[in-house]
């Protein structure tokens, strides 16, 4: 699945200004994942995304970050349907791009009738690179190990434990544990929320 967006990206240099500190962007998307609406600020760090990753400014295109949380978040509302747990239906990831970090969160609201009638909400936030090592500046206020610390930069990264396990060279089941234990020192019970309170953490020391 490839998202495009009409005219995503604006290809007048005057149009390509720092957004950092200004609101987060916002896409919604509906269940079957066409677009409802973009504000400015999204729009403009989808140019931004989009030609760091080719080295020119992209028309129409919206970054892969977005595709794939959206693909993932379609999956979890196909799955468990309405949930209870809402927390279950977010994502999060930082993206790093040669010139700067994008914090996104992905979250999938569930309707009653169906997926059809379900959206998709992503909120694009670029950050500063201070706050983009997230795993070095909570490790300390959390006490992670080393490889906990190493567990969660991947998990920024949008990588699943059987990813993680190969990138690290360690069993898959180990790196559940590395997480177990990573949710117990963050007082947290799933990997969406051990990531969000490392973040607001990295926040407040920052």
């Amino acid at each position: 699945m490839r998202a495009v967006a009409g005219s995503v990206a604006s290809s007048d240099p005057a149009t390509q200004t720092d957004v950092v500190g200004r609101g987060p962007g916002l896409l919604v998307f509906t269940g079957s994942f066409q677009l409802a609406f973009m504000n400015h600020e999204a729009r403009e760090l989808s140019s931004r995304l989009t030609r760091c990753s080719n080295g020119r400014v992209a028309q129409g295109v919206l970054p892969t970050e977005v595709t794939e949380l959206s693909e993932r978040i379609c999956r979890l509302l196909r799955e468990r349907g309405e949930g209870k747990d809402r927390e279950q239906l977010q994502l999060l990831r930082v993206s790093r791009p040669s010139s700067e970090s994008v914090l996104f969160r992905a979250i999938g609201v569930p309707h009653s009738d169906g997926l059809q009638r379900s959206l998709i909400l992503i909120f694009m936030e670029a950050i500063g690179r201070q706050e983009a090592g997230i795993a070095k500046q909570v490790k300390w206020k959390f006490g992670l190990s080393d490889r906990q610390a190493a567990v969660v930069e991947h998990l920024l990264e949008g990588l699943t434990n059987k990813e993680i396990a190969n990138r690290l060279g360690i069993a898959e089941q180990t790196v559940k544990e590395h997480m177990k234990r990573i949710m117990e020192k963050t007082r947290t019970t799933t990997r969406t929320g051990a990531l969000m309170q490392l973040f607001e953490s990295s926040r407040s020391a920052s």
